[in-house]
């Protein structure tokens, strides 16, 4: 008799824990924070359009791939797939992931990342997109992040925590310049557990340029520095035969001290 109360007990905490949740989800989606002048991405010219990808053949598109480090199945789709609008300032489909439509108790932590590209021709290149994000209680994040080596490191270069609702971002790349393979990646995630967050959105990923942008890996140097003289260039020469003729005289200078 007593396990049969204390597990009635134990159900109706439960069922209680997730109405108050609910109700505490609803409230802020019908009163949401005001971040629209806040958390501000610097808006930047940039050069034409190199590479544009628009959702409209599936997610992942073609070449891109999609993570589930959470394991629990929550992974970007195509928003009608979670049966959700379009609610970037984008049109047709966008890539979604909607945790309030999976339900409470998941794991969260999904990336849509691209396929790798070839920057050796570029400069001044940037990453345009059109995003959603309706934040939970600080819990979970939306992240861009760059890797110049396949994905084994990344370097973030954005990473919102509060509400930014359909709002386009620009991004500046140029630091990955000349660079022979650049990879990007939107990564949603929630770092605790039992997850119950709401909803992101990526549309109209755009890489922008002066130059070219290609799909693949490149075989230039790498250097990604906006074409600055390599240390093997003339005067990087120069400066080593110096070097070398100071040393050789202070080495005959020591010798014949000695001798």
């Amino acid at each position: 008799m007593r396990k049969v109360l204390v597990a009635s007990l134990a159900v109706a905490l439960l069922a209680t824990v997730g109405a108050v949740a609910q109700i505490d989800k609803l409230q802020e989606r019908n009163n949401p924070p005001d971040f629209g002048n806040d958390f501000q991405v610097g808006q930047a010219a940039f050069a034409a359009t190199q590479i544009l990808e628009d959702m409209e053949n599936g997610v992942p598109p073609a070449g891109w791939t999609v993570t589930d480090e959470g394991g629990d199945g929550m992974i970007w789709l195509t928003n009608t797939a979670w049966g959700d609008p379009n609610r970037t300032n984008g049109s047709g489909e966008s890539a979604a992931c909607n945790t309030d439509t999976a339900g409470p108790g998941l794991e969260l932590d999904t990336s849509l990342i691209t396929e790798t590209y070839d920057f050796c021709g570029a400069t001044n290149s940037g990453l345009n997109a059109k995003l959603y994000y309706e934040n939970l209680a600080g819990f979970d994040f939306l992240d861009i992040d760059v890797s110049s080596d396949g994905g084994a490191n990344w370097t973030n270069i954005l990473s919102w925590n509060e509400d930014h609702f359909a709002e386009d971002v620009s991004l500046d790349l140029s630091q990955w310049d000349a660079m022979p393979s650049v990879t990007i990646r939107f990564r949603y995630y929630d770092p605790n557990t039992n997850d119950w967050d709401w909803d992101a959105q990526v549309d109209d990923v755009e890489l922008t340029a002066d130059g070219t942008i290609v799909p693949g890996v490149g075989t230039c140097s790498g250097t990604g520095d906006g074409g600055a003289v390599p240390a093997t260039s003339t005067t990087g020469a120069i400066i080593l035969a110096v070097l070398l003729m100071i040393g050789g005289s202070l080495f005959m200078v020591l010798r014949r001290r000695t001798a």
